[in-house]
């Protein structure tokens, strides 16, 4: 979170599963999305942050949608 410097617009999660890290986006100002392959946990994330099931190899968004991507793993 702190790595990602002052909330400047837009951030996405890759493979986020819980969204754990997008949640912390979240609360530090990020207007945070989170995308996973699993179903599962993404109904997990999206409990707390916008997410959606997605493959992060082809991503469902415009580019430069977003101003932050960041990847736990």
């Amino acid at each position: 979170i702190r790595m990602g410097g002052q909330p400047t617009g837009r951030s996405i999660e890759l493979c986020c599963g819980t969204g754990a890290v997008s949640r912390g986006l979240k609360a530090a100002g990020w207007d945070a999305t989170g995308v996973d392959i699993s179903a599962g946990m993404v109904a997990e994330a999206a409990k707390y942050v916008k997410a959606q099931v997605a493959d992060v190899a082809q991503l469902p968004f415009p580019e430069a949608t977003f101003d932050l991507a960041v990847m736990r793993q």
